[in-house]
């Protein structure tokens, strides 16, 4: 279970690292598009759109703080 944790933990930071990696010198407008495209992408390959969803339809789906 030890080695599972840590084997995830491991491939989180290289997420990490990858997206600073990508990202290094951008200015506050370059990483909001990069990662808008990023979002767009994943949107794209899971077949879903969140921008369609109305602020009602947001809220009834959150999780209670």
């Amino acid at each position: 279970m030890i080695n599972r944790v840590d084997q995830a933990m491991q491939e989180v930071w290289g997420w990490k690292r990858r997206a600073e990696e990508a990202t290094r010198g951008m200015d506050g407008a370059a990483l909001i598009e990069f990662y808008r495209r990023q979002a767009d992408d994943v949107q794209r390959k899971l077949g879903i759109d969140l921008r369609s969803q109305d602020a009602s339809d947001a809220r009834r789906t959150q999780t209670p703080a």
